[in-house]
């Protein structure tokens, strides 16, 4: 039954259109609070002059529409099922509206009303608010609380002040949240602290906090998204601007600066569904646990301890787009135990400020992630650093330019490896590695580990090495490296390396790669010794390479050098189509030198198909002391040449069939000086290690 409004409340029109409401619109009302007029009946023309009397008279499903008055409005209020609370800083009819009602005499708008309470939340939220033109103070309690069912819940319009308390404490609440407009800012207390709790909740205000933390979520399913985080620490330290732990419902962050965070200014823990965008991260992180600690030896240590502008560990499902890193004493990203990463169009410069500390590290990377249009330069160590000790994941690094090291300190651009039973792919393409003290790219592969490696289409300039690959132990390596572009290195360019103790197998292709620039003394490769391409074997493991259609120049040593030793190494090597020429050095060597054997005691074993008919002969030009050198150094070492025939002993016969095959270059095979027992062989060509 219809239930008769008293006049002086309100005169009222109630909209079946609208649909049914949670409370019936008969039973619902308008109250009035304006603290400048002496404690009424809460109608327009006598109102409450507090709120408390508004909480007290009012009823689920009811309006409270509180004045801009004069000063705050003391006390706090608990709102009720369905309620709004609108202030003179927004307009009442859509409030009404979604109330399914209408008010004849709308009270103009003003300026926002001020609520603050010491002692409580100054709003307590029950389920389905809506609260919209008011400006909240957060001294020494917060100025939004809610727990239990929050249903629906909307915020318009709401400016907080922040001076000392929170703006935000949610406690196991569910439901949605969703506010736009207005501002959240100020010192001394956090946004938004959520514990527990489901639903969704959306900030569309931003978040501006100096001196405390931004945000903290823990142990909820809550799916939270934030338009934009500001945090800067100004008078006292803080250690972190956003802490996620045990967030399991989701976190998207589009935009801020957080500034000077003494330890992890965005961390995150044991969380899944990570995205952060468009995010300014200005000289924090702090040393935390020693260089030596945080990145020093990810094999046998972790990097749990190491301070970051933004820190991930057990985590799963990570988006980090368009964000800027600029300074940080420890790590820009560190990730342990993280999985499905994709790092697009960032920037970080001036990581770290010792050995050992990198613009991005993870150990143990697993599933697919992608780092791509990266910029990264000046870090203390590297760019980038992956080891995985077990699981397997799959990596793309593209279209990202990685370098420009400390010279002090610089390392690797790139550097990946697998121990343990860690499995993984890389693939690298359209990258430039330039100024970096060691290798622009090293993978290397330990224990039971196997890896695969595909490096292409890269630029590589000024760098110690362009890449190197290291095998050890029972591993499995295999590589593709093609069309690189590559000057200006300290050491070999190109190297492909079995290290020992190994047993396992490195296998893989280098093909129409360009190494230094014509007439540019040294460009190649300049050390005094540095070789061009090395495939090196020690230890008692199995080594392919195949290497053709190569353009080298401008090196020092051997533009190919290939050696098998220090055990019963094995190694498969074909060498073709590749154009030799330029030597950097007066005194050159021979363009190509392959040999078996380093020591006495070996038993390595060397097949070497070098050359062929037609496009397959290697092109040798310049002067070089030989074309091509091959050498069974020991009685218990072998040398297959393949496609040779004749006297295993016949040095001559040996040198004319490899010239034959490489366009009439000098060849210079040689033995032991006790060959007997040690002699070339032939046979068929040098099949690739599978």
């Amino acid at each position: 039954m219809f239930r008769r409004l008293p006049l002086h409340l309100a005169t009222l029109i109630f909209l079946s259109s609208l649909g049914s409401p949670p409370v019936h619109a008969s039973e619902r009302r308008v109250w009035f609070v304006d603290n400048v007029r002496s404690n009424g009946d809460g109608s327009r023309s006598s109102p409450f002059a507090n709120l408390s009397a508004a909480e007290s008279a009012s009823g689920e499903g009811d309006v409270i529409f509180v004045f801009e008055g004069s000063g705050p409005y003391r006390g706090g209020i608990h709102l009720k099922k369905d309620q709004a609370l609108v202030g003179q800083g927004a307009p009442l009819d859509e409030a009404l509206r979604a109330a399914g009602m209408i008010l004849a005499d709308l009270p103009k708008p003003g300026g926002k009303p001020t609520l603050e309470s010491e002692d409580s939340a100054s709003i307590v939220l029950a389920s389905a608010n809506r609260v919209e033109g008011l400006a909240l103070r957060a001294t020494r309690s917060p100025a939004i609380a809610g727990t239990g069912d929050g249903g629906n819940t909307l915020f318009h319009d709401v400016a907080v002040v922040i001076a000392g308390g929170d703006a935000i404490v949610l406690d196991q609440r569910s439901g949605s949240l969703r506010w736009s407009g207005g501002s959240i800012a100020g010192s001394g207390g956090a946004a938004l602290r959520i514990a527990g709790g489901s639903g969704e909740v959306t900030i569309g205000a931003s978040i501006e906090v100096r001196d405390s933390i931004a945000v903290r979520v823990s142990h909820s399913a809550v799916a939270l998204t934030l338009d934009s985080v500001s945090a800067r620490s100004v008078t006292r330290p803080v250690e972190n601007a956003i802490t996620l732990q045990n967030a399991a419902g989701g976190f998207t962050l589009s935009g801020g600066t957080i500034e000077k965070m003494s330890g992890r200014s965005i961390s995150v823990i044991d969380s899944e569904r990570v995205t952060i965008k468009n995010v300014r991260l200005i000289e924090n992180a702090a040393n935390g646990v020693s260089a030596d600690a945080c990145g020093g030896d990810l094999i046998v240590g972790d990097n749990a301890g190491c301070n970051a502008a933004i820190y991930l560990q057990n985590v799963r499902g990570v988006t980090i787009d368009g964000v800027r890193i600029d300074g940080t004493a420890q790590i820009g990203i560190n990730g342990m135990n993280v999985s499905d990463v994709t790092v697009t169009n960032a920037e970080i410069t001036n990581a770290g400020n010792e050995a050992h500390e990198h613009a991005m590290q993870f150990r143990d990377l697993l599933g697919t992630s992608k780092f791509a249009n990266c910029k990264v330069r000046q870090s203390a160590e590297r760019a980038l650093s992956i080891e995985n000790g077990g699981g397997e994941g799959s990596i793309e690094i593209a279209d990202s330019s990685l370098g420009e090291s400390s010279p002090k300190t610089g390392n690797q651009g790139v550097l990946v490896g697998v121990h343990g039973d860690g499995r993984l792919s890389v693939h690298m393409r359209h990258c430039t590695l330039s100024g970096n003290g060691g290798a622009g790219f090293q993978a290397t592969s330990t224990d039971r580990g196997a890896m695969t490696v595909d490096v292409e289409d890269d630029i590589f300039a000024d760098n110690g090495a362009a890449i190197a690959l290291v095998g050890q132990q029972q591993s499995v390596l295999r590589y593709t490296i093609a069309r690189n572009t590559i000057s200006g290195n300290r050491t070999a360019p190109i190297s492909v390396s079995m290290a020992k103790p190994s047993s396992g197998l490195v296998s893989g292709t280098i093909s129409d790669n360009t190494i230094g620039r014509a007439g540019i003394t040294g460009s190649g490769a300049h050390c005094g010794t540095c070789n061009g391409i090395v495939i090196w074997a020690i230890g008692d493991g199995r080594l392919g390479a195949a290497i053709t259609g190569n353009t080298i120049r401008q090196v020092d040593g051997p533009a190919v050098r290939v050696g098998a030793g220090d055990g019963s190494a094995t190694i498969d090597v074909t060498i073709t189509g590749n154009r030799i020429s330029e030597p950097a050095s007066d005194a050159a060597p021979s363009a190509i030198r392959i040999q078996s054997g380093t020591s006495s005691t070996d038993t390595a074993a060397v097949c070497a198909s070098v050359g062929g008919p037609g496009a397959l002969a290697n092109q040798i030009r310049g002067g070089w002391a030989s074309g091509i050198e091959v050498v069974n150094r020991f009685p218990r070492t072998t040398f297959r040449v393949a496609g040779y025939h004749g006297d295993g002993k016949s040095l001559s016969a040996v040198a004319a069939h490899l010239s034959a095959a490489n366009g009439n270059a000098q060849a210079k095979p040689a033995l032991t000086k006790a060959p007997e027992g040690n002699a070339f062989s032939g046979g068929d060509g040098c099949p690739m290690p599978q």
